[in-house]
């Protein structure tokens, strides 16, 4: 699965098990309702350096997952990489 929009990180929130989540921000056809995918690069990755600025435009492709923390289900792309 590929994603093509702009880049955001989300600080640790509580209670959950990493410190930093990434996304991919999608914004649709009228800016009303933004989603976020959510993605997991690979350890050939570290942040920050290798990371894009935050609001930059981005494509990531990944294997397309879902896990659960706490209660909750997420979606996320595994083993993502960034590409032109």
């Amino acid at each position: 699965m590929c994603c093509r929009q702009a880049f955001k990180v989300m600080g640790k929130q509580p209670k959950k098990k990493r410190s930093n989540y990434f996304a991919c921000i999608i914004q649709d056809a009228t800016a009303c309702c933004a989603q976020g995918m959510e993605f997991v690069l690979t350890e050939d990755y570290h942040y920050p350096e290798d990371y894009p600025q935050e609001g930059q435009e981005i494509a990531v492709v990944g294997v397309y997952d879902t896990y659960m923390e706490g209660d909750y289900k997420f979606c996320t792309l595994r083993n993502a990489v960034l590409t032109d």
